[in-house]
């Protein structure tokens, strides 16, 4: 398959970069999201003082949870569900 296949051809070149290593690979996949949810989060506490919203500490441990169930949810809905 010579197309491009959405952002999957985009990291192609760092797969090539990393040896071509699954596991290697798959490692930085897992920090790159890490450090989204972090700055994901850093935003939604930022948003929720600006509207007045005070959680706790440990409040905000499930919002990262939540998304990530809320995520799962949708990436196991087939598409033929749709229609």
């Amino acid at each position: 398959m010579d197309s491009p296949y959405g952002f999957h051809d985009s990291l192609h070149p760092l797969f090539v970069a990393t040896g071509q290593s699954v596991l290697v690979f798959r490692t930085i996949r897992l920090v790159g999201h890490f450090l989204i949810s972090v700055l994901l989060l850093a935003i939604a506490v930022k948003a929720s003082r600006a509207f007045g919203i005070a959680l706790r500490l440990r409040e905000w441990v499930f919002v990262p949870i939540v998304g990530q169930v809320g995520t799962s949810r949708i990436g196991s809905f087939l598409v033929r569900n749709l229609g």
